[in-house]
C-alpha cells in the first residue's frame, strides 16, 4: 500500500488533484489515489501508517469497494437496513484489511480502530467530526440560549415595624396570588446602592401609606414581600409591589383609596396582562372624551360610565304652617 504520491493525479472520489503534499492512499485494485477525507480515514491512522509502513496492509478505494459490495446491497429487504454496512466478501476485504503477520516478523502491529461515534465525543469534537452530518452539526452549534428570568429586585424583610412581614425567599421560587398583591405607583425610589437602605426607604413609604388608609385602632397588616418591578434606570421610579398574607388587606386598602386624592401616588390591584391592556385602553378613551368636553366620567370594570350627581347633601326644611323646623339628613 503506497502512502506517498510521486506523480500528480486525480482523486477517484472528488476528482481533485492529488499532489505529494496531500494526505492520500493508493488503491491496490485500480491503482488510483484517494484522499483520506474522502475515505473517512482518521488522520491519526494515516500518521501511524506513515510512521510504520508495511506490506501487510492493503487499501481499497470507495469506488472499488462500492462495486464489490453492490450485489450485497441489492439483497437488503428494507430501507433501514441500507444504512448499515454489508458484510465484506471473501475475495475483497472492506476498506483497510489487515493480514495476519508472520510470527517472526519484527514489524510493529497497527491497530485500526473504528471511527468514534458522536456520543463518545465532547461538544467541540462532535462539531468537528467528519462522520457527523451537516444538519446535526449545525443543530449542535445553534443551541437555544438560556431562558432569561424577569428582572425583579427582592428586598429583605424586617420585623421592626407595625407592618409585620412573614415569609422571605427568592422571587423565582415564590408564586404570589394576584388577589394578595397591591401595586403602588408614583412613589419615589431611593438612589442608594445598598439593598438594605433601599428597603428601609420603601418600608417607610409603605408605612406612610398605611397611616393614611388605615385607622389607628385597626390591627396590623401582615406583609410577605416588598419589591420593585423592572430594571433600575436613573430618573425613573419603578412601581412598588406589595404582597400581603391574605386577600382582605389589599381589598381594605383599595376601598379607602379615595383618601389619596390630590396626591402624586395611587394604588391599583395587581392585574394580569389582559386586564392591564383593557385598563390602558379605557384610560386613553377617558382622556379623549374629557378633552372633548364631557364631565363626570369614571372607569368602572374597564368601562367608561357617566357619574350621575345626586342631591345627597343635608338640607333644612321649614314648615309653612308651623313655627318649628324639620332637619333632614
Amino acid at each position: 500500500m503506497d502512502t506517498i504520491c510521486d506523480v500528480s493525479s486525480l482523486c477517484s472520489n472528488c476528482d481533485l488533484p492529488v499532489s505529494d503534499s496531500d494526505k492520500a492512499l493508493k488503491c491496490d485494485i485500480c491503482a488510483t489515489w484517494e484522499h483520506i477525507e474522502c475515505s473517512h480515514i482518521h488522520s491519526s491512522i494515516y500518521a501511524a501508517l506513515l510512521a510504520h509502513p508495511s506490506d501487510n496492509l492493503s487499501f481499497t478505494c470507495t469506488r472499488c469497494k462500492s462495486i464489490s459490495t453492490s450485489p450485497l446491497r441489492k439483497k437488503q429487504k428494507s430501507k433501514k437496513s441500507k444504512r448499515y454496512a454489508p458484510a465484506p466478501s471473501s475475495d475483497l476485504q472492506d476498506s483497510l484489511v489487515r493480514n495476519v503477520p508472520d510470527v517472526n516478523s519484527v514489524e510493529p502491529s497497527v491497530t485500526l480502530n473504528a471511527p468514534m461515534r458522536s456520543s463518545d465525543c465532547t461538544d467541540e469534537q462532535n462539531t468537528q467530526s467528519p462522520w457527523l452530518s451537516t444538519k446535526r452539526r449545525h443543530r449542535m452549534k445553534t443551541r437555544p440560549p438560556a431562558h432569561d428570568h424577569e428582572v425583579v429586585e427582592s428586598l429583605p424583610v424586617s420585623s421592626a415595624s407595625a407592618i409585620q412581614p412573614t415569609v422571605s425567599g427568592n422571587r423565582e421560587t415564590l408564586k404570589f396570588p394576584r388577589d394578595h398583591c397591591l401595586m403602588l405607583f408614583g412613589s419615589k425610589e431611593s438612589g442608594e446602592e445598598g439593598a438594605q437602605a433601599r428597603y428601609n426607604h420603601d418600608l417607610n413609604l409603605l408605612q406612610g401609606l398605611v397611616d393614611k388608609l388605615a385607622d389607628a385602632d385597626e390591627p396590623g397588616i401582615r406583609v410577605r414581600r416588598i419589591l420593585r418591578l423592572g430594571k433600575r434606570v436613573a430618573g425613573i421610579h419603578r412601581p412598588l409591589k406589595i404582597v400581603f398574607e391574605n386577600a382582605d388587606a389589599p381589598k381594605h386598602l383599595l376601598s379607602r383609596a379615595w383618601r389619596l386624592k390630590g396626591m402624586d401616588i395611587y394604588i391599583r390591584p395587581d392585574m394580569d396582562p389582559s386586564q392591564r391592556a383593557q385598563l390602558k385602553a379605557a384610560v386613553v378613551e377617558l382622556r379623549r372624551r374629557t378633552l372633548e368636553g364631557e364631565n363626570d366620567l369614571r372607569i368602572v370594570n374597564f368601562r367608561i360610565v357617566k357619574w350621575r350627581a345626586f342631591i345627597n347633601r343635608p338640607v333644612t326644611l321649614t314648615a309653612r304652617s308651623q313655627s318649628h323646623s324639620l332637619a333632614c339628613v
